[in-house]
């Protein structure tokens, strides 16, 4: 359905075309959000298919390009990472990704964490003694020595040759029955090897494959058992709340609880509940691996047909279930509260959203911006006499502090704030330019980039002596972004804002927007402070422990880490000092010695 400009505001698919579209023009009893469609729509087009599963892709396909406005749209998964497992080649990898292409690789997860899924993979790959390189086999065998996790025990040394494309794939076999859920199969069948080559006297290989199952069942044990059947399923539930809807989802495989998400969603409860779930489950499955189980809290309608295409896609049975009783009813019990508490939680930072964004608004205003800045960054310097300089860079992303975006700098400029500042921006702009470039030309994931996004407005600790030193900055890179100080009174509060010009827009004292920019710069001034406060701490330790003779990195660690601080170090005695894990008496000797000198 097309709306009045020729944008597509709908997508849907139906048996019977003519029963469907008249029933959105002829019914005048429609939910808000139908009508509100309705409403809109100048045109609408079809497209014939085959068959009721080309129907179903079609549709999907669609909704992801035109994104319109009102269907259901599952937000990207680009911040989950994926086990990626290179089936289709001769030597299958094990690697993470965060796209899933149909390429002919097995993929799990989504995982929820990052971490986790590392962690994962960097323990699967050596009990089973994979390579951790980024090699391809065969291409890259022969070409170097094994390295040092082959020396380790924890690689097979693929690259040499000696493992043979059957040997390596009983090992990715084993990998993707543990992934799969099949955690107890796969240590029953390895304890069964164990014992056949104990009794063959094969020790060597009985001990390997002991601490395979070792290592397996510390990994199982690791995660939350949350289906005493060892079952593999999905557990997805749904509420609605005042046009809005949450759902939440638990990952559950070979009765381990591998991971949960939420999915909020705004103005879909108008729509039927049904029709939701079925939007819901269309999309999610698209690209993600399906379990034999769904269980849900609303059954779709069409329930039948999605089963069926589930099972395709699957190549086995798929049941779309809603639990009745027991364990699987209590879960799914919990996976509404859940939901119920994420949509609060959503609610509330909508309305604290709406607060930030009237900030803004009146921040645009005072400044008379083309646009809403959106995106801030705040600049400070700080020293004491010249030494040990630092710079740093606060962003402030939708009115709140984006602390994962702060930067700091160790400047080598020491001949004043001006020239300080200067070098300061000079490297946070080049290292914009070099990203960029990096990014068009394809060496850069978007998401490892750290100073690539520039931000709508830059606010300075300082004068206009300051902002002209930004703005002569940015002239070099080419960049036009509007640049204000905030000025200072005599108390040292926040008194207006200005531009190069000299140009002052007040600040009305305890409005939002003056809490806001006190708050601002504030927090660069403290970012500023204790980035120098560690530096100079970190210096002087290494300073005052460096110097002793016998005393290396490691030690001036462990001396730090037992005793907190240099001073406590000064005054305790030879027997004192002795007591620090890795100091033993002559080194406690000469640390003491080195103290007292002067004495």
């Amino acid at each position: 359905m097309h709306a009045v400009g020729g944008e597509i505001i709908y997508v849907g698919k139906a048996k019977n075309l003519k029963n469907r579209v008249s029933s959105y023009f002829l019914k005048t009893d429609h939910p808000p959000k139908v009508a509100a469609m309705v409403s809109h729509v100048a045109d609408f087009e079809f497209i014939i298919t085959n068959s009721e599963s080309e129907a179903f892709v079609l549709e999907n396909n669609l909704i992801k390009e035109h994104k319109p406005k009102y269907n259901i749209l599952l937000k990207d998964d680009k911040n989950y990472l994926s086990i990626q497992i290179t089936t289709q080649e001769e030597y299958p990898r094990l690697i993470l990704t965060r796209k899933r292409v149909p390429d002919g690789s097995r993929y799990f997860g989504p995982y929820t964490t990052g971490q986790s899924a590392k962690e994962l993979v960097r323990i699967l790959k050596k009990i089973f003694r994979l390579p951790h390189c980024g090699k391809q086999f065969p291409r890259d065998m022969n070409k170097d020595r094994p390295c040092l996790y082959h020396d380790m025990g924890s690689c097979d040394a693929l690259c040499s040759g000696a493992v043979s494309p059957e040997e390596h794939a009983k090992k990715i076999e084993g990998v993707i029955s543990f992934l799969s859920g099949n955690q107890k199969k796969l240590i029953l069948e390895l304890e069964e090897q164990m014992l056949s080559a104990s009794e063959n006297l094969e020790f060597e290989r009985a001990a390997v494959l002991r601490d395979e199952i070792a290592g397996l069942k510390g990994l199982s044990s690791k995660q939350l058992v949350s289906a005493a059947d060892g079952q593999s399923m999905d557990m997805i539930a749904a509420v609605f709340s005042e046009g809005d809807a949450c759902v939440y989802v638990f990952h559950i495989r070979g009765g381990l609880l591998l991971g949960n998400r939420t999915y909020t969603f705004t103005q879909t409860s108008q729509m039927d509940e049904s029709v939701f779930m079925s939007n819901f489950l269309t999309q999610l499955y698209a690209e993600q691996e399906i379990p034999p189980s769904i269980y849900v809290s609303i059954l779709p309608d069409d329930s039948s047909f999605l089963e069926e295409e589930f099972s395709k896609k699957r190549g086995s049975k798929v049941s779309l279930i809603v639990p009745q009783r027991g364990e699987k009813k209590d879960l799914l019990q919990l996976g509404l509260r859940n939901a119920k508490k994420a949509l609060q939680d959503y609610k509330l930072s909508e309305l604290s959203k709406t607060a930030n964004n009237s900030v803004l608004e009146e921040l645009k205003s005072t400044l008379k911006l083309s646009t809403t800045p959106l995106r801030i960054e705040s600049y400070d310097i700080s020293h004491i006499s010249g030494t040990d300089t630092v710079g740093v860079m606060i962003v402030y992303d939708r009115a709140k502090p984006d602390k994962k975006s702060y930067r700091k700098f160790n400047l080598t400029n020491h001949k004043g704030d001006t020239d300080s500042q200067r070098e300061l921006l000079f490297r946070r702009f080049s290292h914009a330019e070099k990203e960029t470039d990096a990014l068009i030309q394809g060496t850069l994931e978007e998401d490892d980039a750290k100073f690539a996004l520039l931000p709508d407005l830059i606010l300075i600790d300082g004068g206009t002596q300051q902002v002209h030193v930004c703005e002569e900055v940015m002239k070099d890179f080419g960049l036009s972004i509007p640049v204000f100080g905030l000025v200072k009174d005599d108390k040292h509060r926040t008194r207006a804002v200005t531009d190069a010009d000299g140009y002052e827009a007040s600040v009305t004292p305890g409005s939002p927007l003056f809490r806001f920019l006190t708050a601002m710069q504030d927090e660069v001034h403290r970012y500023a402070i204790t980035t120098h406060r560690k530096k100079r701490e970190k210096k002087l330790s290494q300073s005052d422990l460096s110097s002793i003779p016998g005393v290396g990195e490691k030690r001036q660690a462990a001396l730090l880490r037992y005793f907190g601080s240099i001073a406590v170090i000064r005054g305790k005695n030879e027997k004192e000092i002795a007591a620090c894990p890795g100091i033993d008496k002559k080194t406690a000797a000469q640390i003491y010695a080195w103290f007292h000198k002067k004495d």
